[in-house]
């Protein structure tokens, strides 16, 4: 056989091979990108409604009315698993999660560096994963933290108290006359608390907001992105993430301030029933008990 020969067959070879490999390439591309032709067989049934959301910084957790809970977005550490058994709540920390089972044992789920993930035992009131700390209200009032201390936010207060919010490096808890205190990192003035009285705090990764007894947010900490710096309206509820804070206001719509990229501050148009900001993104339960979120969120949920 002559060399020209030999050559061309090698090049007709080439190119059915390209040709092979395009051809596979937009029979995936039809099988698995066209709408209504995806085997959607293997997702999950998500059940009931949802009645609260907890945002992490990757990943986001709710709870729904028959007490199951349903995680999704970023796995790398099993933050995002789906837990067997009844809750009655749910808190997404950076990169694990926790939840108060309705026995009121906490079980978490996900990194467990320096032991964020392993709750003490007995019951609990409420529990708040943050950073690299979780802390929970025990059934006598009393906190309980665990997880990375360098800060000091695994060694609460002596006293008792009505809630507690695990932010980035600090924790903060409301007491049962309204007023906050707050431990652990305080380098932008995060655990540096304001007088109350509160109904609420929400402890982000370097400020803290608060719903006070009239309703108005008050928010303290690291303000570079107008985070810490509120509107005047009345609010329900308050989410304060890195550097943008969310809450519901009186008239049950979302409203957020501060800043996050790429997806931007404005919230979805509805009326609203629970809200979690955290990372770059939102989320919110409405009265229909669908999830929506916004700004660059891991894909929520459908009914």
């Amino acid at each position: 056989m002559h060399e020209m020969e030999w050559l061309g067959i090698r090049l007709a070879l080439v190119v059915g091979v390209i040709l092979l490999v395009l051809v596979g390439a937009v029979f995936i591309f039809l099988v698995w990108a066209t709408p209504g032709e995806r085997d959607e067989s293997a997702e999950p049934d998500y059940g009931d409604g949802y009645v609260s959301v907890s945002a992490g910084r990757e990943h986001a957790c709710g709870l729904r009315r028959d007490g199951s809970v349903f995680c999704w977005g970023e796995n790398t550490f099993g933050q995002a698993i789906s837990q067997d058994g009844a809750f009655t709540s749910v808190t997404a920390g950076t990169i694990h999660t926790c939840g108060l089972r309705a026995d009121g044992r906490v079980a978490c789920w996900g990194n467990d560096g320096h032991g964020r993930a392993t709750p003490p035992d007995g019951s609990f009131r409420s529990v708040s994963a943050g950073g690299s700390h979780t802390c929970g209200v025990r059934s006598d009032r009393t906190l309980a933290c665990w997880g990375d201390n360098g800060f000091g936010q695994v060694s609460p207060p002596d006293g008792t108290f009505d809630s507690v919010s695990a932010g980035g490096l600090h924790a903060c808890a409301v007491r049962a006359n309204g007023s906050v205190t707050c431990w652990g990192a305080d380098d932008s003035g995060q655990a540096d608390p304001p007088y109350g009285p509160f109904l609420s705090v929400s402890a982000g990764w370097k400020h803290t907001c608060g719903i006070t007894t009239v309703g108005a947010v008050v928010c303290w900490g690291a303000n570079d992105r107008g985070q810490a710096r509120p509107p005047t309206e009345a609010f329900s509820s308050v989410s304060a993430a890195a550097r943008h804070t969310c809450g519901i206001s009186a008239d049950r719509s979302i409203v957020c301030w501060g800043a996050y990229s790429p997806g931007g501050l404005t919230a979805p148009p509805g009326k609203f029933i629970a809200v979690g900001a955290a990372g770059e993104y939102a989320c919110a339960v409405e009265e229909s008990s669908e999830i929506t979120c916004w700004g660059a969120p891991p894909e929520p949920p459908r009914r």
